[in-house]
Order: structure tokens, then sequence, then C-alpha cells
């Protein structure tokens, strides 16, 4: 969503990370797509990988391999990793 988390702490670490922003009416495909944990409607997105966030800083069994939303250095080796992965 366009809230105030995505513009001011999301958006600015994945478009460092290289990659452009665009949502779920850009039907082009996109390399990586960065949802909630447990969001409906990921499915319908195009892309070739997905981010996990959770909501709570606790993994729980249920939320394994998930990212806690403000983790900051765990989003920036997730979009480091992905994007190693698009270059190979």
């Amino acid at each position: 969503g366009k809230d105030r988390w995505f513009q001011d702490f999301l958006r600015p670490l994945v478009e460092a990370a290289g990659y452009r922003v665009v949502d779920e009416q850009d039907k082009a495909e996109a390399d990586l797509a960065i949802a909630a944990h447990g969001e409906s409607g990921i499915g319908e997105l195009n892309a070739g990988r997905a981010i996990w966030l959770r909501a709570i800083p606790e993994e729980t069994p249920e939320a394994a391999g998930t990212i806690y939303r403000y983790d900051r250095d765990a989003l920036v080796e997730a979009l480091r990793a992905a994007g190693a992965g698009r270059r190979a």
C-alpha cells in the first residue's frame, strides 16, 4: 500500500537496491514481490520471487522465512540476495 511506512521506509530501500517500484496495477512482470505474510492476492502478482514481511519481531513457526518489516538489515540483505539472483 501507499502508506507512510511504504513511502518513508520500504520504497527507499528497494530503490537503493536498484529496483524500480511498481504496484498491482502494473501489468509488467516484476523481478521481485514484497508482501505482508498472510496477505491475500499475492498469487496474482506477476513476479519471479517474493520477500515476505511480518508485523511482529518474533519469527513464529507459521511465519518461517519471513522478515520483520522494520528489520532494515535483513531487508537490505534479502534485496541484495534477490538482486544477485536476477543478475546470475
